[in-house]
């Protein structure tokens, strides 16, 4: 099983005098704490700019899916930019670095958010990016016969839970109203495929769970019924 990991990201020693003993401090108590033998800790030291590779924090927590923590002074454009990328795939939560035990009670909290589901996305968000994802996996893309997929088999399995069989019609209406699907009738059934004319938008849902198109983003959010960022992790 693999191990669950924590992204740790703290100041460079001469902005935050003893931040690396103090995180040596806690590295030394999550080894001596049973409860936390499935979990590791990946630590990144900011720049002299007090920012950090944006892109690069996010294709690791993608590639492995855990909480993120900045300790303070983080920058606030690179801070937002992150939440705004992991939005629906992990919480970044801000703390102090004060003494190793603010640092600790913070890994504690990112942890329990983290495992309690956090964040917790609107279900159509959530189902739209399952949907679109499990198109392009199994490469339905709109110009060939067999490139369609029945109304019926989008909602069942192969990385869509069948939970949300119920609401895989209106999603994916949502998704051919604003051009990201394209439809056509067969044998008295609706058949689904991706706009090959909207690959950007498409790899952008599929990668970064994010939509370019505004309207169609909002539309999805305005789902009150709420489900954990979780379900997106899974890849049946």
């Amino acid at each position: 099983m693999q191990r669950h990991r924590i992204y740790l990201l703290h100041p460079r020693e001469r902005y935050s005098p003893g931040i690396s003993g103090r995180i040596s401090e806690v590295h030394a108590l999550l080894r001596e704490e049973p409860l936390w033998d499935d979990w590791d800790i990946s630590t990144t030291e900011y720049n002299h700019e007090n920012s950090f590779d944006v892109r690069r924090i996010v294709s690791q927590v993608h590639d492995r899916p855990g909480p993120v923590v900045l300790l303070e002074k983080v920058q606030t454009k690179a801070r937002e930019i992150l939440r705004s990328r992991l939005r629906s795939k992990s919480i970044v939560l801000v703390a102090s670095a004060v003494d190793p035990t603010d640092i600790w009670e913070s890994l504690i909290q990112a942890r329990h958010r983290f495992e309690s589901g956090e964040p917790h996305l609107p279900r159509k968000l959530v189902v739209a990016i399952l949907l679109v994802r499990k198109l392009e996996h199994g490469h339905y893309w709109a110009g060939n016969a067999k490139g369609y997929l029945y109304l019926d088999d989008l909602g069942k399995g192969r990385g869509v839970p069948e939970e949300f069989a119920d609401i895989t019609p209106q999603v994916a209406a949502d998704l051919y109203l604003h051009d990201i699907l394209i439809k056509k009738p067969s044998q008295g059934r609706k058949k689904y495929a991706l706009n090959p004319d909207r690959k950007s938008e498409v790899h952008m849902i599929v990668e970064q769970g994010a939509f370019e198109n505004e309207r169609l983003r909002v539309l999805l959010e305005k789902d009150r019924t709420e489900v954990s960022a979780r379900v997106l992790d899974c890849r049946q």
